[in-house]
């Protein structure tokens, strides 16, 4: 009988790609990239928690200490040379409900500015097309039954990500961690929306 409570996912390499991204785990060379990114004030403004990451605690978090497949922090990159562009990722895998939070996402405004004359005019962006290769990777690889997920209210380049991938709004709540507290707003899509999205496959 298979064990639902283990997840049977990969936790190194490559394990999915967009249309010009892959996602994959984190390479030694990218964690410090990751901590700087993690550190920018646009991108740590919206964790609840928006202290700056210590690097070498993080480089040992992302080396040893992030519960692979249980919770993930991926990089994104560019397909044409591998080069780091960003994160994504998920939190609370339950694998016998069947459910994840998913977010940790955010594109490095250096490395993007490296490959903007490469980028094809009517592309969806890094950020929707990694969001859609998670999207695709969590319901036909993870089998979730439901992603989950929440970003603060007013941050509205987060509402466009998730609107752009088909989830839906859920509630609003407000949460508290640290010294902060704000208005989110939850956004889920289940198994049968993912399949009613795709036209009943």
């Amino acid at each position: 009988m298979e064990d639902l409570s283990s997840p049977q996912i990969d936790t190194t390499g490559v394990l999915c790609e967009g249309q010009l991204v892959k996602l994959g785990w984190p390479e030694e060379w990218e964690f410090d990239a990751i901590t700087a990114l993690r550190n920018e004030l646009h991108v740590r403004k919206w964790f609840l928690d928006s202290r700056p990451l210590d690097p070498q605690a993080n480089r040992e978090w992302l080396r040893t200490g992030m519960k692979r497949p249980y919770e993930a922090v991926l990089s994104i990159r560019w397909k044409e040379d591998d080069s780091f562009l960003g994160t994504i990722g998920w939190s609370d895998w339950n694998a016998v409900k069947g459910t994840a939070w998913f977010g940790r996402l955010a594109v490095d405004r250096m490395s993007l500015r490296k490959i903007i004359k490469n980028i094809p005019g009517n592309y969806v962006g890094i950020a929707v097309d990694s969001a859609l290769a998670l999207r695709d990777f969590a319901f036909t690889s993870m089998k979730l039954t439901a992603i989950l997920t929440y970003y603060f209210a007013n941050n509205k380049a987060a509402s466009h990500v998730n609107e752009a991938i088909g989830l839906l709004k859920s509630k609003t709540t407000r949460r508290s961690f640290y010294n902060k507290e704000v208005e989110t707003i939850e956004m889920k899509m289940t198994f049968a929306d993912y399949t009613k999205l795709l036209g009943g496959k």
